[in-house]
């Protein structure tokens, strides 16, 4: 059993094959998956990138033998592979100048080891961005607390003060009635002698 992941413009399908499979048959099976039309069938390539590098177009039972024999001898080997239609506009939406390329280890696709680091970087700077993120909103959130602990404290200091001038208010009127009465009662006892 091999694995072969087929690229075709932005689109990449993973297709398994079984033994016995001639060329033709893999390339009815990629073909087929990615629902080709009638004219574009005839004129589809499997291609794939060789260990120097090389991008290996195949046509026959030998050419696909030999790129699954680069593949690793597991009975799962992976050989990476790009499909092309000849004749096709290199801006066409499809096609987007693409190759299919058949890879049976990571030593065969230059390109998909290079996808493969990009997509490790863009992993590693989303996980960045992210953790920025969480510590800019723990920071805001400790911000917004401080300032509510600061609000907090603000309003209990205004209460105590409301409170020491009412008791300073209510002391004074203690204090000038107390005077009062005994201006009162100075003046009654003067009054009786």
């Amino acid at each position: 059993m091999y694995v072969l992941k087929v690229q075709y413009g932005e689109v990449t399908r993973r297709i398994t094959i079984q033994e016995p499979f001639d060329f033709k048959s893999v390339l009815v099976t990629v073909v087929g998956r990615f629902e080709l039309g009638e004219s574009e069938a005839p004129r589809a390539q499997l291609r794939y990138v060789d260990p120097d590098g090389d991008v290996i177009s195949m046509n026959s039972d030998a050419e696909l033998a030999e790129a699954l024999s680069l593949a690793s001898s597991d009975a799962q080997a992976v050989l990476k592979m790009k499909l092309v239609v000849t004749g096709e506009c290199v801006n066409s939406p499809k096609s987007s100048g693409s190759v299919v390329v058949v890879e049976a280890s990571d030593d065969l696709d230059v390109g998909s080891a290079k996808a493969d680091e990009e997509e490790k970087m863009r992993s590693q700077r989303a996980a960045l961005l992210e953790a920025e993120q969480m510590e800019a909103e723990r920071r805001e959130a400790e911000r917004i607390e401080a300032e509510r602990i600061e609000a907090e404290r603000i309003e209990s200091e205004r209460i105590e003060a409301e409170r020491i001038e009412a008791e300073r208010i209510e002391a004074e009127r203690i204090e000038a009635e107390r005077i009062e009465a005994e201006r009162i009662e100075a003046e009654r006892i003067e009054a009786e002698r």
